[in-house]
C-alpha cells in the first residue's frame, strides 16, 4: 500500500511566520502563516485522521482598540493510494473573530488569546481511476 502522508514528516514540526502588513495612521495589521499537523477523531475519518495543515492568519486593528479583528484560513488534508484506489480527506476552516495580543518585554514571543466563529467544510472521497466510489461532505458553523 502506497501512502502519501506528509504528516509523519511534520508531526513534531510547526512553523509560524508573522509579518507586519500595515501601519497607516491609526491602523496596524499583521499577516501570518502556519504549517503543521492535526489529528482528527478516527471514528469519523478512519485511516484518514492525520492531516497536514497549512494556515493563513490576518489581523487588523485601530491603535486605540483593545483587540484586533481577525480572519484565519486553515486547510488540511491527507491522501492514501492503493493501486488504482485513492482515498482522500480534507477540511477548510474559516475563522472570524477577535484577538488580544499579550506583549512580553524583551521577548520575541507574542502569545495571544482570542475568540470568534468558525465555518468548517469537510470532505472524504474514495476514487478509482475512472469514477468516485464514495463521496461524503459536510459544512458546519460553530
Amino acid at each position: 500500500m502506497k501512502t502519501l502522508n506528509l504528516n509523519k514528516a511534520l508531526i513534531a514540526t510547526m512553523l509560524v511566520l508573522t509579518i507586519p502588513v500595515a501601519q497607516a495612521g491609526d491602523w496596524t495589521g499583521n499577516a501570518g502563516g502556519s504549517l503543521g499537523s492535526k489529528q482528527l477523531d478516527n471514528q469519523g475519518w478512519g485511516a484518514l485522521d492525520s492531516h497536514v495543515t497549512i494556515g493563513f492568519m490576518l489581523d487588523v486593528k485601530k491603535k486605540s482598540w483593545p483587540v484586533s479583528l481577525t480572519y484565519d484560513l486553515i486547510l488540511s488534508g491527507q491522501l492514501e493510494e492503493s493501486g488504482s484506489l485513492k482515498n482522500e480527506a480534507y477540511t477548510v476552516e474559516n475563522h472570524f473573530g477577535v484577538r488580544k495580543k499579550l506583549e512580553l518585554e524583551n521577548s520575541s514571543v507574542r502569545p495571544y488569546i482570542g475568540g470568534g466563529v468558525a465555518l468548517v467544510y469537510a470532505e472524504t472521497r474514495n476514487k478509482t481511476a475512472t469514477s468516485t466510489v464514495k463521496n461524503e461532505d459536510d459544512a458546519i458553523g460553530a
